[in-house]
């Protein structure tokens, strides 16, 4: 299967005043072709859930649908607003299938390009002295021609010196920035025997020890025995399907199911960040810090040790913050600036990267919920950082103990649809699906 990646490379201080003005009325002209196409054949395109017979994107490529735009365009030009057109409506209706919704017209702002090989072309090594890539931008119309100066980044030489990354012939063009797409193919990693575990096969075990804990008094040799048996079964099965549960936090940005934990100075940096004022210079470098420090954090991860990554679902982790003795203020404080979102958006774009499965499963009651006996209790975390059931006695860190909880629920579930809204006990999201 194939994996893309792209790469931005921007060009705002290398271009003249005229140029840009010249990008700003092709890329005005250019989104009113896109939503003039989308008004006129919408309903002429095919629903890719569905796949009914209605006119695909070469069809509406012919000739006479070309003419009948009002434009002083080029028909290559044209073709390309078509085409992004033709996708932007299509992705729509699909949406609108799978979330079982009604289909809503999309309607393109004028903030990008997707430019064919037709229009624009890149010259990797041009005989300039201060630049190393050149894009032209040519057959726009009215003998517009736009000739970009780039310089490479270490991102995009990163993907460009890899032979295994092929780079697009079609390239993304704002009025900042040129992205450019590679695609690399690579084999899925083989996780069936996790597949074969939500079937059942895991909750059944684990569901049968825990009944014969229960048979037993507590503190009586039989019953530690037992704990200690569940214990290793639930560290056999990640270890042996090669299974990483990670929780999310604000003292430690990451920790793990085999007791490792990554980025130990989040809760400093997010202090840092509350004591700056608001959308000023200062506030917007520690957010670039915190950044830095996520990516850093994420990246030094040995994804290669790994078949399936599984972290907690924390979308409604701010909601009902204020209610009565829920959370303290600085602590409402701190959860405010908490950047989960794109923590795991760094986390699936790593995981898809290195071949691993990413899943996330809901956060209810994960950290107050005994992995051993399944006891769930508020008063299981009388400290924040130690977690000790009073049910059966077992102690850990309270943030290992909710990165098993992820790793078990997700195995005791059997799998669902992937539409939030038609979930109830979990969401997955999935990639290589």
């Amino acid at each position: 299967m194939k994996i893309t990646r792209s790469s931005k490379c921007y060009f705002k201080k290398f271009i003249t005043r005229k140029k840009q003005e010249q990008l700003e009325l092709v890329m005005k002209e250019y989104s009113r072709i896109v939503n003039q196409f989308i008004g006129k054949y919408q309903w002429k395109i095919s629903n890719k859930k569905t796949k009914r017979d209605k006119k695909t994107q070469f069809d509406l490529c012919y000739k006479d649908y070309i003419h009948s735009i009002d434009t002083w365009l080029s028909a290559r030009l044209i073709k390309n607003a078509f085409r992004e057109g033709y996708g932007m409506v299509q992705s729509a209706k699909s949406n609108a299938t799978t979330r079982k919704e009604h289909y809503r017209r999309p309607y393109h702002y004028g903030n990008k390009m997707i430019l064919s090989e037709t229009i624009a072309t890149a010259e990797f090594n041009p005989k300039t002295k201060e630049f190393d890539l050149l894009v032209s931008l040519g057959s726009i119309g009215n003998k517009i021609k736009i000739i970009i100066p780039l310089k490479k980044n270490n991102h995009f030489n990163e993907f460009n010196n890899d032979k295994a990354w092929i780079i697009s012939k079609s390239i993304t063009i704002t009025n900042k920035y040129i992205q450019f797409s590679f695609e690399k193919e690579i084999q899925k990693k083989d996780i069936s025997d996790v597949e074969e575990l939500r079937k059942g096969k895991f909750a059944d075990e684990y569901k049968s020890m825990q009944n014969n804990l229960i048979t037993f008094s507590k503190d009586t040799p039989e019953f530690v025995e037992q704990r200690n048996n569940i214990y290793n079964y639930i560290n056999t099965t990640i270890q042996k399907n090669k299974i990483i549960g990670l929780d999310c936090g604000i003292n430690k940005l990451l920790a793990s199911t085999d007791n490792q934990t990554f980025g130990e100075g989040y809760k400093k940096l997010l202090e840092k960040l509350s004591r700056k004022k608001q959308k000023s210079k200062a506030w917007y470098r520690c957010k670039e810090e915190i950044r830095e420090f996520i990516d850093y954090n994420i990246k030094n991860l040995n994804y290669n040790l790994y078949n399936l990554l599984v972290v907690e679902d924390l979308d409604n982790v701010h909601k009902n913050m204020k209610l009565k003795l829920r959370l303290s203020k600085n602590m409402r404080r701190l959860v405010s600036k908490w950047t989960f979102r794109y923590i795991y958006e760094r986390l699936f774009a790593y995981c898809d990267l290195n071949r691993v499965r990413y899943r996330q499963v809901k956060s209810f009651n994960n950290s107050r919920t005994c992995p051993i006996c399944n006891y769930t209790n508020q008063k299981n975390r009388k400290v924040q950082s130690d977690f000790c059931c009073l049910e059966c006695g077992y102690s850990d860190n309270a943030d290992y103990s909710a990165s098993k909880r992820a790793v078990i629920r997700y195995l005791s579930w059997k799998p669902t649809v992937s539409n939030p809204k038609q979930i109830n006990e979990e969401k997955l999201l999935y990639n290589f699906v």
